[in-house]
C-alpha cells in the first residue's frame, strides 16, 4: 500500500480502497471518482453553499485544488466536506488521505483552524447564489460603506440573528430596520468621537432609540455643544451611561432622561 510519503502522481492507478485497506492502522492516499461511497460525519458542521461555489469557481479557473479530503475507517468525511460537495457538482474526482482512527473531535480541530473567509466573501458568494437578502443587503452597503459590511450586518438583521447566521446562508434582512437613520446620526458626530463608527457604539446608539424619550437629534446637538463630556470606553453599559450623562448635560428636572443597556 502506499502511504503518505508516497509520490501522488503514482495514486491515479489506485483504485478505491477496501475496508480492509482502511481498517489498517496507517495513513493512505489515493485518488477517485467515486465519491458516492463517502459518508457524512455526524455532528460536523453543514455543508456551506456559498464556500461550495467559490470552489468550484476555483476549480473552473485554475485547475482541480490538490488537497485531499480526509476520512476514517467508516468512510466518514473528517475534512474537506465542501471540495467534495465541489467535486460532485463538476463530476470530477478528489484526492483522498484516509486517517483509520479520525473521529468529530478531529473535524472540529481542522474546523477551527481553517482560514476564515471574510465577510464580504461570504456576501459576493451568497449574492452570485442569488439570496435576496444578501442582494438587499449588498446594496445597502454599496450606498452605505464608510461603514463597515459588519455594521450593516448587525444593524440590519434580526437580533436574534446576527454575523453567525450571515456566514451559514441563512441572514435576513430586516426591513424596518433604523440602520441608515442611524449611520447619518452618526456622520453627524464622528469628527467629535470616532468611536461612533464601532459596532459597539451603534449597538448602544440602538439599544437607546429603543426608549421613546430618546431623540438622536438631540443628542447629536448636545455632543456638538458639549464634546469634553463624551469619554472612551469598550463596555456597552459604560457606552450608554455616557450618552445618558451627554443628553442630560445642563437639563434639570423632567427634561431628564434614563437609558438602560437592557
Amino acid at each position: 500500500m502506499l502511504n503518505l510519503q508516497t509520490n501522488p502522481m503514482l495514486a491515479d492507478a489506485i483504485p478505491a480502497m477496501s475496508q480492509q485497506d482502511l481498517s489498517q492502522n496507517q495513513k493512505l492516499v489515493y485518488k477517485t471518482n467515486d465519491l458516492e461511497q463517502f459518508k457524512s460525519l455526524e455532528g460536523n458542521r453543514p455543508v456551506n453553499l456559498a464556500h461550495v461555489k467559490r470552489l468550484i469557481d476555483s476549480i473552473e479557473k485554475n485547475g482541480y485544488l490538490l488537497n485531499p479530503i480526509i476520512i476514517n475507517k467508516h468512510k466518514e468525511v473528517i475534512d474537506g466536506q465542501h471540495r467534495l460537495y465541489a467535486a460532485k457538482q463538476l463530476n470530477t474526482y478528489v484526492w483522498v488521505l484516509v486517517d483509520p482512527e479520525a473521529k468529530l473531535k478531529d473535524a472540529v480541530v481542522f474546523n477551527a483552524n481553517s482560514s476564515d473567509w471574510s465577510m464580504k466573501d461570504y456576501l459576493n458568494s451568497y449574492c452570485d447564489l442569488g439570496y435576496s437578502n444578501y442582494l438587499k443587503l449588498k446594496s445597502f452597503y454599496n450606498e452605505n460603506n464608510d461603514f463597515s459590511l459588519l455594521n450593516c450586518v448587525e444593524l440590519t438583521s434580526h437580533p436574534d440573528g446576527r454575523s453567525k447566521d450571515f456566514k451559514d446562508g441563512l441572514y435576513k434582512f430586516r426591513d424596518n430596520n433604523n440602520a441608515e437613520y442611524i449611520f447619518n446620526g452618526m456622520r453627524k458626530i464622528i469628527h467629535l468621537i470616532p468611536e461612533a463608527k464601532n459596532a459597539i457604539y451603534l449597538r448602544a446608539i440602538e439599544i437607546c432609540l429603543k426608549n421613546t424619550q430618546f431623540d438622536l437629534n438631540v443628542f447629536i446637538k448636545k455632543v456638538n455643544n458639549y464634546s469634553a463630556e463624551y469619554r472612551k470606553n469598550s463596555h456597552l453599559s459604560v457606552i450608554i451611561s455616557n450618552i445618558e450623562h451627554i443628553y442630560n448635560f445642563r437639563n434639570s428636572g423632567k427634561t431628564r432622561i434614563i437609558l438602560s443597556y437592557k
